[in-house]
């Protein structure tokens, strides 16, 4: 399959089936699933209750428009599958002031690691060495440090729609995936 240099990380999901003209102008939106919630305590303070198993992400892929000739291989899609999604929405990372390592939440995606001082308005890159999720500096930062990763998602697919103007000739599609594991 060809592909266009910005859809090519999505048109590669293994299992994920994406003719040419079905990609154009992806919609990438993600959401946190069960979020912290806030109760109050006997005593009236507030008490953040957060997951055990951390953050979970519900990730969104939709397209519509003119340019839209066809809608992902839908009948080919199993629900019980898991998809390896290269997320297109970067994920961040901090590294205190002489510190030199963070440890990413996620896989990332290779090559899309970045790092620059967080006071640093032309945000020049700093040099780095990623091994796995480890994301070591080449030499401690005077100020603090912040970092950027596309991530992989292991996802479930939660849902599917697909839709047409039939006048206007215009197709839409989305599909929504939930995270499994962190």
């Amino acid at each position: 399959m060809t592909a266009f240099p910005w859809a090519s990380r999505l048109a590669k999901t293994p299992g994920l089936v994406l003719p040419i003209r079905s990609f154009i102008g992806i919609t990438e939106r993600r959401e946190e699933i069960d979020k912290s919630e806030i109760r109050r305590s006997l005593n009236g303070s507030a008490v953040v209750l957060r997951p055990l198993y951390g953050t979970l992400y519900r990730t969104t892929l939709s397209a519509s428009g003119p340019a839209l000739h066809w809608t992902p291989a839908f009948s080919g899609l199993d629900k019980r599958a898991v998809y390896r999604i290269a997320s297109t929405l970067h994920l961040d990372f901090s590294i205190p002031a002489g510190g030199t390592q963070a440890v990413l939440t996620r896989d990332p995606v290779p090559g899309s690691v970045f790092a620059f001082l967080a006071d640093d308005f032309d945000e020049r890159r700093l040099p780095l060495a990623v091994d796995g999720r480890t994301v070591t500096l080449a030499a401690p930062a005077a100020r603090p440090v912040f970092g950027g990763f596309l991530p992989f998602l292991d996802c479930v697919l939660a849902d599917r729609s697909a839709g047409a103007a039939e006048i206007e000739g215009t197709k839409e599609w989305s599909m929504v995936f939930e995270e499994q594991h962190a």
